[in-house]
């Protein structure tokens, strides 16, 4: 009994092994780039303003969000903060794929959205929205780097994988 066990283990080992290989030999690279500074970027005050400049307000603390117009985002957890990347939260609910695509490249390393970013351009902008979940590896594998305890990441990082093998995803929302 206790050799079948072992066994078992060993072959469900190597077959998850093998998809994960399989997810990898099959992905593409991103191939996003920085994010066009002069893209321009509706606000919700109906101004339109050029990329380049959404940065500039955002990092000199200009709010860029009316105080109660955060919407919620695409998973139910209100949008945080001000700046880029809840332009970029409502974007996505608004979709706005493009404008969403570049304010979360625009997410800095350091933000404490970044994750929340690297996982929504994953999943979200790319894999469902752009239909190109072999693009989304390297986005989520850069969030599960950043945070590698989030649950939310570990379940897009699956969504994802799942997508690049050719399964179903389509109720996974």
């Amino acid at each position: 009994m206790k050799r079948v066990l072992v066994r078992f283990l060993l072959l469900l080992t190597f077959v998850l092994l093998g998809l994960v290989a399989l997810v990898l030999l099959r992905a593409e690279p991103a191939g996003t780039g920085a994010p066009d500074p002069a893209l321009l970027i509706r606000l919700p005050d109906g101004r339109v303003q050029p990329l380049a400049r959404v940065i500039e307000l955002a990092r000199e603390g200009q709010p860029l969000l009316p105080p109660a117009g955060a919407p919620p985002a695409p998973d139910g957890a209100p949008a945080a903060g001000s700046g880029v990347f809840a332009l970029a939260e409502l974007a996505l609910a608004e979709g706005r794929l493009d404008e969403a695509l570049a304010l979360y490249l625009s997410v800095p390393g350091d933000d404490p959205h970044y994750a929340t970013a690297q996982r929504r351009l994953g999943w979200n902008v790319v894999s469902v929205g752009r239909r190109q979940p072999r693009r989304a590896l390297g986005f989520v594998h850069s969030a599960l780097a950043a945070a590698p305890l989030d649950n939310d990441v570990w379940e897009d990082v699956v969504r994802v994988y799942v997508a690049n093998l050719g399964l179903d995803t389509s109720g996974w929302n």
